[in-house]
Order: C-alpha cells, then structure tokens, then sequence
C-alpha cells in the first residue's frame, strides 16, 4: 500500500515539508526511546499474565510521565534553539510521543498474549490510515506539512486503539472496568 501511495503523497508535498515533517519525527525518535522506560520490553518476559499486566501498568505511567516532561523541554527548545519549525508544527510532538508510546506498550503486551494477528491488522491499518489521511488532508487543504503529521499521528491513534481493544486486559464482558482499575 505504501509503495502504491507514495508517488501521489510525493506529488502533494513539496521536499521542504518532508523535510520540517523528517525533522519533527527525528525529534519525537529521541524522545520515544526512553518514553516507556524500556518496561515495554520487561512485558514479555514474566511467565504470569497477572505480573505482564503490572509492567504494563507501569509502561503507561511512564509514557505519560515522558509526554508531559516533554512538553516544556519541547517549547524551550523552540525558544531558545536554532531550529526553523514553526510552533504548531511542534504542537504535534507530545501527541506523538504519547501514542507511540501507548502503541509499543500495547504491542509488547500482545506479543506476550501471543494475538499476531491482531498485531498484523494494527499494522495494516496503521498503513492505510497514514497515507489515507495524508493524502486526504493534502487534498482538502492543499498539502502542507500538517497533513504529513495529521497521518502520522491519526496512524498512531489507530494502531493503538486496535492493539488496546479486543480482550486485551481480560477475557469477560467488563473490559473498560478492567482498564480504570489497572490505571489505578
């Protein structure tokens, strides 16, 4: 899909906004290797599902910790550093930290629950909704750079949402209950 994709998303952004779109990703690359504090690669290893959920637990704390950390070393940086991104661009990079974060915790957790399939639907759909929105975006509001991080993240959001759901905390009828009390 990608590669059928491409010659059009290239054809509706200009180099300079790949290049802004490359940078904001570089950007959110260092902070996502110590967003879940490497508690994303500690979920696979406990023998009980019980202590994986723990880790898990402690993952998402974790990703939020980092997201909201972020937030004001983000805005310094744009004050005082040499960088020529204009500041709703930057908007974008907690959001997403935070759902890449979200993603490589639920994506570690369904490698312990061994559901592969539903890791390769996450995927597939993460593809289709990126270049889908990218091009989207660029078409209705003529292609800049946001549309590059519009796909990114609504990718994030989706493949998220997809590894979250589906028995993933329990396997009764009570999911959203199972949730609030783990975050708890």
């Amino acid at each position: 899909v990608s590669i059928i994709l491409l010659p059009i998303i290239t054809r509706l952004y200009s180099p300079e906004e790949f290049g802004e779109f490359n940078v904001v990703i570089s950007i959110v690359s260092v902070f996502s290797v110590f967003v879940t504090f490497g508690f994303d690669q500690a979920l696979i290893i406990p023998r009980e599902i019980s202590e994986s959920k723990k880790l898990l637990k402690i993952s998402i704390f974790s990703v939020f910790i980092v997201t909201i950390i972020s937030i004001p070393l983000i805005y310094i940086y744009y004050l005082i550093g040499d960088i020529n991104i204009d500041f709703v661009t930057l908007f974008f990079i907690p959001f997403l930290i935070l759902f890449h974060g979200l993603y490589v915790s639920f994506l570690a957790f369904n490698i312990k629950k061994s559901a592969f399939s539903k890791i390769a639907f996450a995927r597939v759909l993460s593809t289709i909704s990126n270049k889908i929105s990218t091009i989207l975006y660029a078409i209705i509001f003529s292609g800049t750079k946001i549309g590059l991080l519009v796909g990114t993240l609504f990718a994030s959001i989706f493949s998220s949402f997809v590894l979250f759901s589906n028995n993933i905390f329990l396997d009764n009828k009570n999911k959203w209950s199972e949730f609030i009390l783990l975050i708890k």
